[in-house]
Formats: C-alpha cells, sequence, structure tokens
C-alpha cells in the first residue's frame, strides 16, 4: 500500500517542481500555472490537503458556486472529508493570462463522483488566481460557477 502511494505522488510531485521555478516569458508563466492547475485537480481528487496547502497562499480565498466563502482552512477540511467519493476530476478548458507576477486561469472542469452513494456528474466555470511569491506560484483567490452540462 505504501508503494502504491509513493507511486501516486511521483506525478503530483512533478507538477509542483514545474511549476516552483520563476518563469521569464509570458508563455513559461502560463504553461507553469497550468502544470498547478493539472496537479490541484490531481491532490484534490485523492483528498490530499497536505499537497494542497503547498498551492494555495495563507491568505487564500475560494467562493463556491452556492456563494459560500471560505478561507484556505476551511476549504482544506471540506476537501479532505470524505463526503465526495471522486471518480474523476479534470479541467476540460483552461484560457490563462499573464500579468506581471501574477496569472489568471479561466476555465471548466468536469468531476464526476459519489455523494451519499448518489452519482453525480457536475460541470463547473472557474476562475483562478495566481501570484508568484514566497519563491513559488501560489493560489491566492478561486471562484467557481455551476453550469449547465453540455448536450
Amino acid at each position: 500500500m505504501r508503494r502504491f502511494i509513493t507511486l501516486g505522488c511521483v506525478p503530483l510531485l512533478a507538477f509542483l517542481i514545474m511549476g516552483a521555478r520563476a518563469a521569464e516569458t509570458a508563455a513559461d508563466k502560463i504553461q507553469a500555472v497550468i502544470n498547478l492547475e493539472n496537479a490541484w485537480n490531481f491532490a484534490e481528487e485523492r483528498h490530499d490537503g497536505d499537497a494542497l496547502r503547498l498551492l494555495l497562499a495563507e491568505t487564500f480565498v475560494y467562493t463556491d458556486y452556492d456563494g459560500t466563502i471560505m478561507d484556505r482552512d476551511q476549504w482544506l477540511r471540506k476537501v479532505q472529508s470524505q463526503a465526495k467519493d471522486y471518480v474523476h476530476l479534470s479541467n476540460v478548458e483552461q484560457n490563462a493570462h499573464a500579468y506581471g507576477d501574477a496569472v489568471v486561469v479561466i476555465g471548466v472542469y468536469v468531476e464526476k463522483m459519489k455523494i451519499k452513494g448518489k452519482d453525480v456528474d457536475r460541470r463547473v466555470r472557474f476562475t483562478d488566481t495566481w501570484v508568484f511569491q514566497n519563491s513559488r506560484w501560489e493560489c491566492v483567490a478561486s471562484q467557481s460557477t455551476l453550469t449547465a452540462p453540455k448536450v
């Protein structure tokens, strides 16, 4: 079991290392943050609060689709709970723009999960704001909006 956990962490560590280095060009900054967005999904799908904590600024603020606002610790507690049993979580659209030491990512993610034994599929539009600070990229704000499923 320990070997499985270790092997599962290797891709996440690779994403974190690629996203942690300082980038020179706007394209480099965008690619670094997109790598971190993918690491975020990987960690969230596994309820890995320790990995997610590395991606989020201490001052992180999350606005959920129902209007609820959470700070970093509140959001991490929610993600670490086993209320959602993820089958799949991934970004299907991502568009990023660099502004100096900040990158804003607008996209859509899909999540397939079980909540209280019931299958739930969601399509969610998000906006994440990343800032290069403390020698790494950190997400400082995130917002999600439920969207209608594509038919």
